[in-house]
């Protein structure tokens, strides 16, 4: 049989050897027993049984057997998964015991390894979009759909809460009402209707960025670079990962509305129950109905289940089977090119892929309504069990009775209002606000449950329900009290004297943010009931002709009032204290309602933080210890210091600030509030720090009433005792609540003084605490994320420092010079005289080449030493030598020392063909055959002058690398200083690529990127969450790279480029390092970006994602090859590959005529060529033009590395011949034949055009000043300013005074005037 001899001739040429984690035994060593080919008995059965086909005509018999072999076929393929798992789970077996956890992750041998590789999706994206086929997400729309109610509603959530953009939009408002009509705006278009559209454009932006990360799985970065027609808003663009963030919390805020919403049903269904009640065996009909119709939607969404799952296995038959048909086939097809030979195959395939993602979404949405469905079932089997027990308990008049009794106890009409809630709860945009109404209606909801127990125990009625939560206790036991209360009825004579709580707060929301309120208002749904409109529903309830006394004393009377307290047996019944006060219990139901109802919350949360301030006191250890010289002078005395500083101006406050203001005075003002709150946020982190360190105490608080120290001590002295919350000034939150909540024609000051109390009660007990919790939590955040964005910007200035240049390159312009990858020479000393110095010299890629080890306590200036390192440095010939500033204050003597021999080796090798004057003939060939056999690689002929160096950088991290994993992998038997040399030397050249190789390694935990927690970045991240400020390291790493590119070839050969790949947009640590195994399986080397796609090295959406960022250069292994010219720059392969427009464009430029109609790919290269060298020209030409017209002015004064011809250069200057072309209207052509909108990319073909992947990066300035102070010694003016007490160790006694040496080598003098006797 072909299928037997197929399989044997697999197994006969299958490749043996060992697993991808070396040590790992392969397929055949560690299957099972049984054999592949177990199948003869089965063929056996299927043509021993033909007695069974007796009867048949033929027709029948060959469908009978036709049917039976695809039935064995199925049986052996699914055996040969099953073999296939087992071998793979006995391999993962085997990896585990074989390697430890952090090895199988830093070589990505994890299932979600193999995940993520597997996953045509970009790898920062797994997590993010792993919910993608989750029913409670809501669908992205298709491309060309317009913008629907939702995403319009979250744009404009999105633009509130990112205060740059809202910036802009305020910005394009103000612009579009001063500036007059554009072309094309109609004149009939009134202001108002230009800024709605200018508005309208940035919320679509929002909502497209949106789109393009959900639905085409787009990254930030290649959004912001190439969506930009689209995209149109720059703030939007510059802010993709806050809009990523804040989508999630959208979306965390959605899911919390419809838990909301499910608990407002849950109440309401619970109010209809017990109004159906009343209806008795009607009741329990209905009940019984709706369980049967529940019971039997579950049958069936168990049979659409089964139904679906049957066919996915039929899809996942059919495509394993239609694999091995294929497997021989040659399907390197490609459509983004153009050259598919099986379109009818990719259709079906195509098809079949759609159809079986939809069946796995329907059977997403099938579990889920199926868990949905289950829970439904429970919950009303439960009610009615419940219903029937107590119906079996209880008469028809009793049950009655208990209704009765029931609702007036739940007091529902005074507590919420099913529509207004519903209402209110659509239009809240702050998670803590949906949050606030889930904790009022959880209270409600456990106060109801005590009600009803209480009910169903003195009814006699029992249910499964009640007597399986009998003894179970509720979670928040501080509720206990609440339910206690609530069960004997207080609610119910609380709400005889004071205003219900949903009340309260719709008057005083309306009263505080509209000022005022009107007494007809109607609740949504109320406009039919027959007191609606009617004023007293919103006026607080009096107590006629009885004070809280008497009116309590009736109560208890008639046994209404049940004291939660007895008196002692020793005790007159007048002692009880509840006595005293019997309406306490009354009170206390009251406030901790009004303390949870959430508009009531909400006003007076936005008081609170108007309000509070922080005042900071010296501990008893701060006291001893802090003076004016110590870090923390100037925290430990804060007084009243207001908390809004901290945050975000409020809205109405900032619009008040605005009016009047143009566009530029609107952008300096925001300016000025951003770094008022992020120096108020960065001084908190301070105050946190000397918290922990238990210098200082933070306290959050309402200013006090009146002077809380006394007179004979500072108020910093004070006692705690006099800081309470009932000193604290609430006067603000009582004249609020007073206005609202006592009666709108006065009542006695008894019953006023019972209002005073609960409002006294829910502020003081209830929300002040809560709100100072809430306070402090939200400045430790908002500190927290403005700290990260803080190191997140120093790392983003590290990594924009650009590769060393040389000196003797400054006179050149890097435009028309560029560095290139020159040879550098790093240096590693030490301050302990047993380490030695180090030399490492790495050629332009960055390789160790040589090195050289001085002996510690050799000097260099010694003659013998001087000569080996002479001898080296004319053996390397770098451009520069950098030295690393890890020794401190002696790096400065090393490097001048090394000066003075980098001048002597340059000398000796420019006059190295030189014959000396007191030097004869033979001296001079026996001084060159000396030279020859020391540097045999040298040429006589070469006649090129050697320039050098040297400067110090900064290696805070070439020092991690040589103490780092990374470090012993690479290089494991140098030595430590050795290896920091070399990490010098590869800093000066890429500080990028350093940076993206600390990245690399991971921490046990499997976390990558925990390294760069040990780089000293920024002075408070040690107090910043690690997750939080890794992964915005990741986005500025990814940033900077995406602006900076890529050179593949090289980031696949050498492993200290390659940490650069994970950076690429659509890439990450396992996609990067699945690239570079599948680059050295094809070569090593690949001659163009069509390629990554046509040998399949990557899916077609991590291509388009990272494709335009990955460069193809020129190398040795590419010379004889035809490099495409915009392999090399940041066109994306749509504008030159499936478009041509680029090549259009060179052609047209170039006035080619008829001529572009050739297709062929060398012409259109040469095109390319000719129209990007004279773009080259040009800049050149531009550069002269520029400087001599300054020097005429100005003389010799002009700076020539500064001169960027992007911004030097006004449009009109420009002569090339990409300049003469009407890109905006070949821009609106390509629009108006339906493909979209492509001026940002024909822009950058021209600017391509001048300036091929132009490196944005300034070149690296060598610290000089205060920075190099700060480097080699560790201090500053604020660790050492006069008058600060420190120590040093005298070195040296003079005539005129005395040598000493500070801490951090410091070098000091001592006048002998200052000296003491």
């Amino acid at each position: 049989d072909d299928d037997f001899e197929e399989r044997k001739r697999r197994k006969k040429f299958r490749e043996r050897g060992v697993g991808v984690n070396l040590g790992v035994d392969s397929d055949e060593e560690i299957q099972e027993e049984d054999s592949d080919y177990d199948d003869d008995d089965d063929e056996d059965d299927l043509f021993g049984e033909d007695d069974n086909l007796a009867g048949m005509d033929d027709k029948q018999r060959a469908e009978v057997l036709r049917l039976k072999r695809e039935k064995k076929k199925l049986a052996r393929e699914e055996k040969r998964r099953e073999r296939k798992g087992k071998i793979e789970a006995k391999r993962k077996a085997m990896l585990r015991r074989a390697f430890e956890p952090v090895q199988l992750v830093e070589n990505f041998c994890t299932e979600k390894d193999d995940a993520i590789r597997m996953k045509d999706s970009p790898e920062r994206f797994y997590d993010w979009l792993e919910g993608e086929n989750n029913p409670n997400v809501r669908p992205v729309p298709e491309a060309g759909e317009p913008i629907q109610i939702e995403e319009e509603e979250e744009a404009m959530w999105i633009m509130g809460k990112i205060p740059e953009i809202a910036s802009e939009c305020y910005s394009a408002t103000v612009e579009a009402l001063a500036a007059p009509k554009e072309n094309g705006e109609s004149d009939d278009m009134s202001t108002e209707d230009l800024a709605e559209k200018k508005e309208r454009a940035i919320r679509e932006s929002i909502a497209h960025a949106l789109r393009y990360m959900r639905r085409d799985k787009l990254e930030p970065e290649f959004i912001r670079r190439y969506r930009a027609d689209v995209v149109s808003s720059p703030a939007v663009r510059n802010n993709l990962y806050r809009i990523m963030d804040e989508d999630a919390e959208w979306e965390r805020m959605v899911e919390a509305r419809s838990k909301i919403e499910t608990i407002l049903n849950e109440l309401n269904d619970e109010v209809r129950a017990e109004e159906d009640g009343k209806a008795g065996e009607e009741h329990l009909l209905k009940l019984k109905e709706q369980l049967t119709m529940a019971q039997q939607r579950l049958e069936n969404t168990v049979k659409d289940e089964e139904r679906v799952k049957v066919e996915l296995q039929g899809l996942e038959k059919a495509k394993e089977l239609s694999a091995d048909g294929d497997k021989e086939k040659d399907d390197d097809d490609d459509d983004l090119f153009g050259d598919d030979d099986d379109e009818e195959d990719e259709a079906t395939k195509a098809t079949k892929e759609k159809q079986k993602a939809s069946l796995q979404s329907h059977l997403d949405t099938i579990t889920t309504l199926l868990q949905t469905q289950s829970e439904q079932v429970a919950r009303l089997d439960a009610a009615y069990h419940e219903a029937e027990a107590a119906a079996a308990a209880t008469s028809r008049g009793e049950r009655s009775n208990l209704i009765a009794a029931l609702s007036k106890k739940l007091c529902r009409d005074k507590l919420w209002h099913y529509r207004d809630y519903n209402e209110y709860v659509s239009s809240i945009l702050e998670y803590r606000h949906v949050m606030d109404i889930k904790g009022y209606l959880n209270l409600i909801k456990e106060g109801n449950q005590a009600i009803r127990k209480k009910a169903s125990t003195l009814g006699g009625a029992s249910s499964s329900k009640s007597s399986k939560d009998k003894n179970k206790r509720s979670k928040r036991f501080d509720w206990d009290l609440y339910r206690t209360c609530v069960s004997e009825g207080l609610r119910d004579i609380c709400y005889r004297f004071v205003l219900s709580p949903f009340r309260v707060g719709i008057k005083l929301e309306e009263t505080h943010n509209k000022n005022g309120f009107s007494y007809e208002r109607i609740l949504p749904g109320d406009e039919n009931k027959p007191d609606a409109g009617e004023p007293r529903q919103w006026m607080t309830p009096k107590i006629e002709d009885a004070n809280p006394q008497e009116f309590a004393s009736e109560l208890v009377g008639s046994g209404e009032l049940v004291l939660l307290s007895t008196a002692r047996d020793d005790a007159d019944w007048q002692d009880n204290p509840e006595m005293n006060d019997p309406l306490k219990g009354c009170r206390y139901v009251a406030a901790m309602e009004l303390a949870h109802e959430p508009r009531i919350r909400r006003v007076l949360r936005a008081i609170y933080r108007s309000e509070a301030v922080i005042t900071t006191r010296p501990t008893s250890k701060g006291l001893g210890i802090i003076d004016g010289f110590h870090e923390y002078y100037g925290l430990h005395l804060l007084r009243n210091k207001p908390v809004k500083e901290h945050f975000p101006m409020d809205a109405a406050e900032l619009e008040k600030r605005r009016a009047r203001l143009n566009a530029e005075e609107v952008k300096e003002l925001d300016a000025e509030l951003k770094l008022k709150e992020t120096n108020s946020c960065i001084q908190y982190l301070n105050m946190l720090k000397a918290e922990r360190s238990g210098d200082i105490s933070i306290h959050v608080h309402l200013p006090f009433v009146g002077d809380v120290s006394g007179n004979d001590k500072p108020w910093y002295k004070c006692e705690l005792e006099n800081l309470g919350r009932d000193r604290q000034d609430v006067g603000k939150f009582m004249e609020a609540l007073e206005r609202v909540y006592f009666p709108a024609d006065n009542d006695t000051d008894e019953w006023n003084d019972e209002r005073r109390k609960i409002l006294k009660m829910a502020l003081v007990n209830y929300l002040l605490p809560q709100f100072e919790a809430e306070t402090r939590r939200d400045l430790k955040d908002v500190s927290t994320k403005v700290g990260v964005e803080a190191a997140a910007q120093t790392l983003r200035d590290m990594a924009m420092e650009g590769p060393y240049r040389p000196s003797h390159l400054l006179g050149e312009n890097r435009f028309i010079v560029p560095t290139g990858d020159v040879p550098i020479v790093g240096v590693c000393s030490s301050n302990d005289p047993k380490d030695g110095t180090f030399l490492a010299a790495v050629n332009g890629r960055g390789e160790l080449t040589d090195h050289l080890a001085i002996p510690g306590g050799t000097s260099i200036t010694s003659e013998k030493i001087r000569e080996k390192v002479i001898t080296f440095l004319m053996q390397t010939r770098p451009a520069a030598v950098v030295v690393g500033s890890g020794a401190g204050v002696g790096c400065k003597l090393t490097a001048r020392r090394l000066g003075e021999v980098i001048t002597q080796a340059t000398e000796r090798w420019n006059n190295r063909l030189i014959q000396g004057q007191d030097e004869d003939d033979e001296d001079f060939e026996a001084r060159m055959q000396t030279f020859r056999l020391m540097h045999s690689n040298i040429d006589d002929d070469d006649d090129e002058v050697w320039k050098c160096n040297v400067d110090i950088v900064d290696d805070n991290v070439a020092q991690l690398f040589g103490r780092s994993v990374r470090g012993k992998k690479e290089f494991p038997d140098m030595a430590v200083n050795l290896k920091v040399a070399i990490a010098t030397a590869r800093w000066a050249k890429d500080p990028l690529g350093e940076l993206a190789y600390t990245w690399s390694s991971a921490s046990d935990a499997g976390v990558f990127g925990t390294e760069m927690l040990f780089l000293n970045i920024h002075p408070l991240q040690r107090l910043l969450p690690k997750p939080m400020l890794l992964r915005e390291y990741e986005r500025v790493l990814c940033d900077v790279t995406a602006s900076v590119g890529v050179d593949l070839n090289g980031a696949c050969t050498y492993d200290h480029l390659h940490g650069l790949l994970t950076f690429v947009p659509g890439l990450g640590p396992r996609k990067a390092n699945n690239l570079k195994q599948s680059v050295s399986r094809i070569g090593g080397v690949v001659s163009s970006r069509k390629s990554l796609l046509v040998k399949r090295l990557m899916g077609p959406i991590v291509y388009n994602n990272s494709v335009a960022f990955l460069r193809i250069r020129a190398t040795d292994h590419l010379q004889d090859q035809l490099l495409h010219p915009l392999d090399d720059s940041r066109c994306h392969p749509d504008v030159y590959h499936r478009n041509k427009w680029a090549i259009k464009i060179a052609v047209d430029a170039l006035e080619l005529g008829d001529s572009a109609s050739n297709d062929s790919e060398d012409y259109a290269i040469t095109a390319l060529r000719d129209v990007m060298q004279n773009s080259r020209d040009e800049i050149e030409r531009l550069f002269n033009a520029t400087k001599a017209e300054w020097e005429a002015h100005y003389g010799p004064t002009f700076n020539v590395g500064a001169w960027d011809p992007r911004e030097a250069v006004p449009a009109e200057s420009w002569r090339d011949k990409v300049e003469e072309l009407d890109l905006e209207t070949f821009a609106e052509m390509i629009e108006e034949n339906g493909n979209g909108k492509w001026l940002t990319h024909l822009t950058m073909i021209k600017w391509e055009f001048r300036l091929p992947f132009e490196d944005p990066r300034k070149p690296m300035e060598p610290p000089s000043g205060e920075n190099l102070f700060r480097l080699l010694t560790g201090e500053s003016d604020v660790t050492l300013c006069p008058g600060k007490e420190v120590t040093g160790k005298v070195v040296k006694n003079g005539d005129f005074g005395s040598q000493v040496k500070l801490e951090g080598d410091v070098p000091g003098f001592i006048p002998l005037r200052n000296l003491a006797d």
